[in-house]
């Protein structure tokens, strides 16, 4: 997906489908967050450029998981996630459901995964966990994962469960978003509510690095065109 304007978390990057942000090597996929200048399609104008990647699949329960090395420096958001694609309908964010695998800001001391899903008034809920490291998750090679059924969905990082969000623990007013198809999102953002406001560009370009993403175990359902213009031949 491409584009500036701040994604609702006002993020500073202009996502581009440019070689320079995103662009496999050696059998790595690289997601490249970078200092330069850029204005996306609709005329908006940035000072960074990175990517953002999604899958043209979307998956319903099973097991997804990725092996990831994420950069480290102030001002950056890398994240794992995965949005729901159907719902009922015009149904949109928070109704279709959030499951974030993985997220991490600045110096990726803290691992932060968990849901968003809707309230019956439509507003959100989210569980979100973090998972201090003092020594920093960035540079070393984590397999992060979600187990996900129709009752629960288990977080782990190499294997080690984290923590599981169980349809039977929510509260009376939270509905249970995570019945739809998602797609897989990847991601590195610059700036935004969330990551430290000073951005390390002496840092730049920062490389977010994926082995591989696999899915287990899941139904597999096409992307609806709306949500995103076919492949490039």
């Amino acid at each position: 997906m491409e584009g500036a304007g701040g994604w609702g978390n006002e993020e500073l990057q202009n996502y581009t489908a440019s070689d320079e942000n995103s662009y496999v090597a050696d059998g790595i996929l690289h997601i490249v967050a970078r200092k330069a200048p850029s204005v996306d399609a609709s005329g908006t104008s940035s000072d960074y450029t990175s990517a953002r990647l999604m899958t043209y699949a979307a998956f319903r329960y099973g097991r997804i998981e990725a092996r990831i090395a994420v950069p480290a420096a102030s001002g950056l958001w890398s994240a794992f996630w995965m949005l729901g694609t159907f719902s009922a309908p015009d149904a949109s964010w928070p109704g279709v459901g959030e499951l974030d695998l993985m997220e991490y800001v600045d110096q990726a001391r803290d691992l932060n995964n968990g849901v968003v899903g809707a309230k019956k008034d439509g507003s959100a809920w989210s569980r979100v966990e973090s998972h201090p490291n003092p020594a920093g998750w960035s540079g070393d090679w984590h397999v992060y994962a979600v187990e996900w059924t129709a009752d629960s969905v288990t977080y782990s990082v190499d294997d080690q469960t984290l923590g599981v969000i169980r349809k039977a623990d929510l509260e009376s007013d939270q509905l249970w978003s995570f019945d739809n198809p998602a797609h897989i999102i990847m991601n590195i953002a610059v700036g935004g509510r969330w990551p430290d406001p000073r951005i390390a560009d002496e840092l730049l370009p920062a490389d977010y690095l994926v082995d591989y993403v696999r899915v287990y175990d899941s139904e597999v359902h096409e992307v609806p065109q709306s949500w995103l213009p076919p492949p490039a031949d």
